[in-house]
């Protein structure tokens, strides 16, 4: 598989607080969407992903994996989180263009926020959409 990253990019300038932290997962997982994109006869699947991530932490999320295996692909997003569940989150959007030569037989990413210590986020699986249009 190969994949090119367009962008890392923090979203917000105030941290984003939730008013209850008591039924959040730790770390929270990746909202995802993903699309299969017909680029002039050349296909590929674009993942966009916005992680919440500790305002305290400073450090840009990296991509640890991008795997592909029986018609899934799994991306591992990792950053240093602190041991205790954060009061504020700093939100990124992450994009990623994905190909391979079954790129068109993949139906499912599965993606994962993982502290590089490692505890890691219960994940997120997104069906592989169509091309629009």
């Amino acid at each position: 598989m190969d994949y090119s990253v367009l962008q890392i990019t923090k979203l917000n300038t105030i941290p984003l607080i939730f008013s209850s932290t008591k039924n959040l997962s730790y770390p929270m997982p990746p909202l995802v969407t993903s699309e299969l994109v017909d680029d002039d006869g050349e296909s590929f699947i674009k993942v966009r992903a916005t992680l919440f991530i500790d305002s305290e932490n400073e450090s840009t999320p990296t991509i640890d994996s991008i795997t592909e295996t029986a018609r899934i692909i799994e991306i591992i997003y990792s950053y240093d989180y602190s041991e205790d569940i954060p009061s504020s989150y700093d939100t990124w959007y992450v994009e990623i263009d994905c190909t391979s030569k079954e790129i068109e037989d993949i139906k499912n990413v599965v993606s994962f926020l993982r502290d590089v210590d490692p505890t890691t986020s219960r994940g997120t699986q997104t069906r592989v959409q169509p091309t629009q249009g």
